[in-house]
């Protein structure tokens, strides 16, 4: 099974499938420049998203971790198509409500979806993810998903782990026991709010932790150095690149065998 890894910015990204199908993930397409919130907390997106008319192109599964504007806007709800399927946590539900021709599953942990297209079975189960490190800044942020993402095709199998908006909690690796992961995408950033602080998302030791535990073939971080309240920097990830890790810069792709 051929997957090709397409990076279109922050946690926007494609999965094509040997080039029959692709997943896509919590698209927030916002111009370079776009500032959100109230006055005290203002982030502001410092690298545009890349992307082209094909890019979302047969995304035929839409993976939608949580409800926050660097992860589902206006502009990235215009790309699912209608008849898609759509993979969310109950928080994007407000989002969701005018689609009426999309098929939404809304998910809690440790839930499952399967989908079939063609001669592929897909199954999504969500998985535990904790968007901070304190009381308050988990009551905060909110519930948030990750995903297990199995797929099948003859006898072949690739396991894909997306962490969304996480820090390192035991509790984690422990629901992932034994699972095979070949491709981990890790969502960075190392992200701080002023008046709540952080981290509410993972740092380089976090990510250490991670990749220790779960032993993946191949990691792919995201959700980096997109918005101007991440504390992390692709230069500082690239110090660590190896046959197991890969920085992409947005609009990059990478194919995995």
């Amino acid at each position: 099974m051929e997957l090709n890894f397409s990076l279109v910015g922050n946690a926007t990204w494609v999965l094509e499938v040997d080039k029959k199908f692709k997943i896509g993930c919590d698209p927030a397409l916002s111009p370079q420049g776009t500032k959100y919130g109230p006055e005290s907390l203002m982030p502001q997106r410092i690298k545009t998203p890349v992307y082209d008319e094909r890019t979302f192109d047969n995304v035929k599964i839409w993976l939608l971790t949580h409800g926050h504007f660097d992860h589902l806007d206006q502009k990235g709800l215009g790309v699912i198509q209608d008849g898609s399927s759509v993979v969310s946590h109950k928080n994007c539900s407000a989002f969701l409500k005018n689609r009426k021709n999309l098929n939404i599953s809304y998910l809690t942990w440790h839930q499952k979806k399967g989908i079939e297209i063609e001669n592929y079975r897909i199954e999504i189960e969500a998985v535990p993810a904790v968007h901070g490190t304190t009381f308050l800044t988990k009551t905060l942020m909110g519930g948030v998903n990750g995903y297990l993402v199995t797929i099948r095709h003859d006898k072949d199998t690739k396991t894909i782990y997306v962490s969304s908006d996480t820090v390192f909690v035991p509790e984690i690796p422990a629901a992932l026991h034994n699972r095979i992961i070949d491709l981990f995408i890790p969502n960075m950033g190392q992200a701080h709010l002023k008046i709540i602080g952080g981290p509410i998302t993972m740092n380089r030791e976090m990510l250490k932790k991670f990749m220790s535990e779960l032993k993946p073939t191949l990691t792919l971080p995201v959700h980096v150095d997109d918005f101007s309240h991440f504390g992390t920097l692709r230069s500082d990830l690239m110090k660590s690149e190896g046959i197991n890790l890969k920085v992409l810069e947005n609009g990059e792709s990478y194919k995995i065998m």
